[in-house]
């Protein structure tokens, strides 16, 4: 399977940050502050947030990967009829399987504005969010056996691994203005965010 080999470094300023909550943003600092991210010139530490506070995270902890698909599909659909909404994973063809069915739903393409009022679904990379932001976004499939990808550690090594990967996590996460959902199905939370015993998250079991 073929990975990205090189990733466009650019410095992600997040210093005056009117876009996310102040619970989103805990998360941001969260992962900011993990071991893989030590000597990475392209990241900035976030400042304090100056939105009003909001609802915690979601960790949502699927029984089965079937349960996670269904649940986090009908979660997806019923706030996408007055929201604008995104779900992300690091593969394309990830994300277009949980969107599956959904009347409607866009792939996040170039020059699309960075935000507008409309309700919607949409949905792609990591790396195609840069830039965007939604009222709510849904990181489906977070579990330590699929991030960071196998194939990126066997090319990689686990540490290098963990920091491409990181990354575009932390962009995915950040481009949540309200709601953020992240979910596995292993029970096995990847290590690329923050415990799911953090009290941070709102933790969410079938």
């Amino acid at each position: 399977m073929a990975y990205l080999g090189t990733l466009h470094h650019k410095v992600h300023e997040f210093s005056d940050n009117y876009r996310n909550t102040p619970e989103i943003a805990a998360v941001a600092l969260a992962m900011a502050s993990m071991p893989h991210f030590q000597d990475t010139a392209d990241l900035v530490m976030p400042r304090a947030p100056r939105r009003a506070a909001g609802a915690k995270p979601t960790l949502y902890l699927a029984s089965s990967p079937a349960t996670e698909l269904s649940e986090v599909k009908r979660q997806v659909e019923t706030l996408g009829r007055t929201a604008r909404v995104a779900v992300l994973a690091r593969r394309r063809d990830a994300a277009r399987r949980m969107v599956s069915g959904i009347a409607g739903a866009q792939l996040l393409y170039k020059d699309m504005p960075p935000w507008d009022d409309m309700p919607g679904v949409y949905f792609g990379t990591f790396y195609a969010a840069k830039g965007l932001e939604f009222e709510a976004v849904f990181v489906p499939f977070a579990d330590s056996s699929l991030m960071p990808e196998p194939a990126a550690v066997d090319a990689f090594g686990r540490d290098e691994a963990l920091a491409r990967e990181a990354r575009l996590l932390y962009v995915a996460v950040t481009r949540a203005r309200s709601e953020l959902l992240i979910s596995c199905s292993t029970g096995e939370l990847t290590a690329l965010l923050p415990s799911q015993d953090d009290l941070m998250w709102a933790v969410v079991t079938d």
